[in-house]
C-alpha cells in the first residue's frame, strides 16, 4: 500500500474505541500501525459503561464509536458527550451502510461515519486528520470569538452591531449603559432611533450604503430619558466571503463633555471679546467726548467770549462730534453684511487694480512687489469695488509692517480643489500668537493713530463673499494672509 501524503496533526494522537468486539479494536489498531509519520495511542472500551468512565478522564484527542454497543447504541453514548459538553469529535462506525445512520449521527455533530468493511488505513488516517483538525480549527474560532467578545463587552466606547436596515443585532455593556436601555430592547430597536436628527441617520445610511464605512461624524443622539448626547461615530460593513455587505458594525464614542466645555470656551470668548470691544469704544470715544466738554465748559464760563472764541468752541465741539459718527460708521460698515453685486472677474485683475490704490504708499515707502500668478483661470463671483477694499485695507496693512526701502510685497494666485486663493505675503515685523488672535476684532490695532477697524472690514466684506481669510505670522520674518473664494463654474 502507498502510504498517504498529510500533515502531522500532533506528535500522539490519542483515541479511544468504543466497540463491543475486541476483534475490531484489534483491527482497528493493526490499520492505525500502517499509517507512517502519525503516531496513535489507542485505548478500547468494551462497553457504553466502560465509556462512561473512560470519556470522563478528559485526555482524548478523537472517540471512534461503534453504533451497535449491545442493548445501547452509539447514539446514546454520543447524546451523553454532547450533554457532557465535551466538544473531542467522534466519528461513528457500523457493520453496514446506513443512511439514516449517517444522518442521525450528522445532526448530533459526529466529524465522520465509517462503514468497518470499507475501511482502509488511508479512509481511517484520513478522516481522524480531518476531525482532530476541524476541532482544533473550532476550537481557535471560539477563542477568537471569546477575546473579541472580552474587547466588546470591555470597551468605554459603544459599540454595536447592526443590520443593514439599520435592526440592532448586538451592542455592549457601554452602548446600554450611555442610552439607558437594556439590551434586549436594543434588540427590538433600529439604531436611528437613537439619531435625534432624522436627515442625520439617513445621511449616515446613504454614506455607509455608498462608500462602506463612515469616520469619526459627529452626530447627535438622545437617550432613553431624551437627553442629547454628543458622539463620534464610525462604522464599517462587514462582508460575506462573495464580497456583499451584510451587515455593519461601529463605535460611538461620547464626546458630550468636550462639546459642552467647547460652547462654554465660545461663550466665554464672545463675552470675553464684548468686553474689549466695550472698552475700545469707550476709550476711541471718550476722547473726543472731553473735548467736547472742554468746549462746551468753556462757553458757559466764558460769558464775555466774543464771536471768533464762541466760533472756535463750536468748530472743536462740531470736529469731535464728527469723529465720534465716523467711528460709529466705520464700526457698523465693519460687522453688517452689506448687499453684493456679483460678477465673475479674474482674481488677478482684481489683485492688480487693488494694488494701483496703494501704489502712493509702495512708491513712497521704496516697497518691492513681487508678483507670483497662477497660469490657470482663477474667476470668481465678486463685488468688485468691495473686494478691492478688502485687498487694499491688506496691502495698507503689509506695507505699514516693513521697514522702508527693504520691504518686499509678495503678491500670489492659485487654485485648488474648486477654491482660487490669493496670498499677500509680507518680510515686516511679524505677529505674536497672541495678537493673530485680536488682529479682527474691533478697534484692535498695533499701529499708532490706527482706528483698529480695517482688517474688521477686510473680514467681513470677504466672509460676506462666502470666502475665508487666514493668517501666519512669525515676529521678524513677517506675515501672509490667506483669502480663498469658490471657483466661478467648472475651472477646477
Amino acid at each position: 500500500m502507498i502510504a498517504p501524503k498529510f500533515r502531522i496533526v500532533k506528535d500522539v494522537i490519542k483515541i479511544l474505541l468504543v466497540d463491543d468486539d475486541e476483534d475490531d479494536y484489534f483491527l482497528t489498531g493493526e490499520l492505525l500501525k500502517d499509517i507512517p509519520q502519525q503516531r496513535y495511542q489507542i485505548e478500547w472500551a468494551s462497553s457504553y459503561e466502560r465509556a462512561v468512565e473512560k470519556i470522563q478522564e478528559s485526555k482524548y484527542d478523537v472517540y471512534l464509536i461503534d453504533y451497535r454497543l449491545g442493548h445501547i447504541t452509539g447514539i446514546d453514548l454520543i447524546n451523553y458527550i454532547v450533554a457532557l459538553g465535551d466538544r473531542t469529535p467522534f466519528i461513528i462506525l457500523t457493520g453496514k451502510g446506513d443512511v439514516q445512520i449517517d444522518i442521525e449521527a450528522g445532526k448530533l455533530g459526529a466529524a465522520d461515519y465509517l462503514v468497518k468493511g470499507e475501511i482502509d488505513s488511508s479512509k481511517l488516517e484520513r478522516s481522524i486528520r480531518y476531525a482532530v483538525q476541524r476541532t482544533e480549527a473550532s476550537e481557535a474560532l471560539r477563542s477568537s470569538e471569546r477575546k473579541f467578545r472580552s474587547l466588546f463587552e470591555q470597551s468605554r466606547d459603544s459599540i454595536f452591531i447592526i443590520e443593514k436596515n439599520g435592526t440592532i443585532l448586538d451592542v455592549n455593556r457601554s452602548m446600554a449603559r450611555l442610552f439607558g436601555y437594556q439590551e434586549q430592547e436594543f434588540r427590538e430597536m433600529e439604531l436611528g432611533q437613537l439619531f435625534y436628527k432624522r436627515s442625520a441617520w439617513e445621511n449616515f445610511l446613504e454614506t455607509i450604503g455608498r462608500h462602506g464605512s463612515v469616520s469619526d461624524n459627529e452626530v447627535e443622539m438622545k437617550k432613553k430619558d431624551g437627553q442629547i448626547i454628543y458622539c463620534l461615530l464610525s462604522a464599517s460593513s462587514q462582508y460575506d466571503h462573495e464580497g456583499n455587505a451584510t451587515h455593519y458594525q461601529g463605535i460611538l464614542h461620547d464626546i458630550t463633555e468636550r462639546k459642552q466645555a467647547e460652547i462654554l470656551s465660545r461663550r466665554n470668548e464672545k463675552l470675553d471679546l464684548t468686553g474689549r470691544v466695550a472698552r475700545m469704544i469707550a476709550h476711541e470715544v471718550r476722547n473726543p467726548l472731553t473735548n467736547v466738554n472742554l468746549a462746551i465748559n468753556q462757553l458757559r464760563n466764558d460769558t464775555e467770549a466774543d464771536a471768533e472764541s464762541r466760533e472756535f468752541y463750536f468748530d472743536v465741539i462740531r470736529r469731535n462730534c464728527e469723529r465720534i459718527n465716523i467711528l460709529i460708521s466705520q464700526l457698523m460698515n465693519s460687522t453688517l453684511p452689506e448687499f453684493l453685486q456679483l460678477k465673475e472677474h479674474p482674481l488677478s485683475d482684481i489683485l492688480d487694480e487693488s494694488v494701483r490704490l496703494a501704489q502712493d504708499r509702495i512708491t513712497l515707502n521704496e516697497i518691492t512687489v513681487v508678483k507670483e500668478y497662477t497660469d490657470q483661470p482663477c474667476n470668481v463671483l465678486l463685488d468688485a469695488e468691495k473686494i478691492k477694499i478688502a485687498l487694499l485695507n491688506i496691502i495698507i496693512n503689509a506695507i505699514e509692517a516693513m521697514p522702508p526701502k527693504t520691504g518686499v510685497l509678495k503678491l500670489e494666485t492659485s487654485q485648488a480643489r474648486g477654491k482660487a486663493y490669493i496670498i499677500v505675503t509680507d518680510n515686516g515685523k511679524g505677529i505674536g500668537k497672541s495678537e493673530i488672535k485680536k488682529l479682527f476684532e474691533p478697534f484692535y490695532s498695533g499701529k499708532p493713530g490706527g482706528s483698529g477697524l480695517g482688517l474688521t472690514g477686510a473680514q467681513n466684506i470677504i466672509h460676506n463673499h462666502n470666502g475665508t481669510i487666514e493668517v501666519s505670522s512669525e515676529p521678524g520674518k513677517g506675515t501672509a494672509f490667506v483669502i480663498g473664494f469658490d471657483l466661478a463654474g467648472d475651472q477646477s
